[in-house]
């Protein structure tokens, strides 16, 4: 019993890839105050009171200027053993 609402209409919606104008706004003004923000993370890394704080700005500063490390896969250097029942009885604790 259908009467034709619903569903996903032929050209609905915004374009794939497009960008919504709050979206493109905010990317503006965090391009405006890039050099502060970037200026205020050198000063926190150099001078910063909390070693946390330093250590965190200096993540920041590193994540921006060389990426994000990417998630080592171990899988081909560790390969975990089945445990036997006996073993897993053992681990399950009291």
């Amino acid at each position: 019993m259908s009467k034709g609402h619903g569903g996903k209409r032929k050209g609905a919606g915004r374009p794939a890839g497009a960008v919504s104008v709050a979206k493109a706004r905010l990317s503006q003004l965090a391009r405006e105050h890039a050099d502060a923000a970037f200026a205020t993370l050198v000063d926190i890394c150099e001078n910063g009171t909390s070693e946390g704080a330093r250590i965190k700005a200096a993540v920041a500063l590193l994540d921006r200027g060389f990426g994000k490390p990417r998630e080592a896969d171990c899988s081909e250097y560790y390969e975990p053993s089945p445990l036997s029942d006996f073993q897993m009885f053992l681990n399950s604790g009291p």
